[in-house]
């Protein structure tokens, strides 16, 4: 498997929610009128609202759909809302059974930020003022696998297969944020980059997001039937198995046509932008 796609697979059905624009017509699937992520952004209003999808209401409850785009994003609210008034303390924990990288950092108060963007999200470890010992912000990227989220527990109550663990600082009760993986298919690294070779966000840069795919519609992942050709994290960052299989039967598109179909729309879309 290449970086920065996905393994292909069959889906029986689609789901609730769709970050691209659709009320076009098939016939054209990125042309006129075009979208912005304003309009993306209020359909993730009502997406928010299922918290069971990504923020477990207990220890162990799990996802009901492979995180891809969307639940990155809405797992980035809840780490974001969830974190804001607290302060972390000590090392950063990891399981001895993950085959992730170990977190080199330790500080007696610091914060946790989150961003999302396509299958990736980045948490940022930053030390509070007078905190010890002194040093830089930590950053680390998370692709999700199968079965990643983030829950915060009582540091007495970890749920099973939390492989990452960022404990809160007294005073107060002592809380974890973890990264629970069932699967162990997900992958933390070092230093907050990006993956190279990701698109734009589907969700969140949308405008790049279509520049790119019309600019590259001569590549040959275009070649391909539109159901793989949609797995190309290249040109389609976010967008999985279920989100793949939602966006072609809400347009009618066949799933094994050729990708090739949206060349002809290619100079139309370009003189619309």
């Amino acid at each position: 498997m290449e970086q920065g796609r996905d393994r292909a697979g069959a889906v029986a059905k689609p789901a609730d929610f769709l970050p691209i624009p659709i009320d076009h017509a098939p016939s054209d699937p990125l042309g006129s009128p075009l979208k912005t992520g304003s309009d993306i952004a209020t359909s993730l209003e009502a997406h928010l609202a299922q918290p069971a999808v990504i923020l477990p209401t207990g220890p162990g409850h799990p996802s009901h759909r492979m995180p891809e785009g969307p639940e990155l994003h809405l797992a980035s609210h809840f780490v974001n809302e969830a974190c804001r008034e607290l302060v972390f303390g000590g090392c950063v924990e990891k399981s001895p059974v993950s085959r992730n990288p170990e977190v080199p950092f330790e500080s007696s108060a610091y914060s946790i930020s989150a961003l999302a963007r396509g299958k990736e999200l980045r948490l940022t470890l930053s030390p509070l003022p007078g905190a010890q010992p002194q040093q830089e912000p930590l950053a680390l990227v998370f692709r999700f696998g199968m079965t990643g989220s983030f829950q915060l527990v009582p540091s007495d109550a970890l749920p099973p297969h939390a492989h990452l663990r960022f404990y809160t600082a007294p005073p107060g009760p002592r809380l974890a944020l973890c990264f629970v993986d069932i699967r162990r298919f997900g992958r933390w690294d070092l230093g907050g980059e990006w993956q190279p070779g990701r698109g734009p966000c589907v969700l969140l840069e949308y405008e790049q997001f279509r520049e790119n795919v019309l600019r590259n519609l001569a590549d040959k992942a275009f070649d391909r039937p539109i159901c793989e050709a949609l797995l190309d994290q290249r040109f389609f960052n976010g967008i999985g198995n279920y989100l793949r299989a939602e966006i072609l039967y809400r347009l009618r598109i066949p799933s094994r046509r050729p990708a090739q179909f949206w060349r002809p729309c290619s100079s139309a879309g370009r003189a619309r932008s």
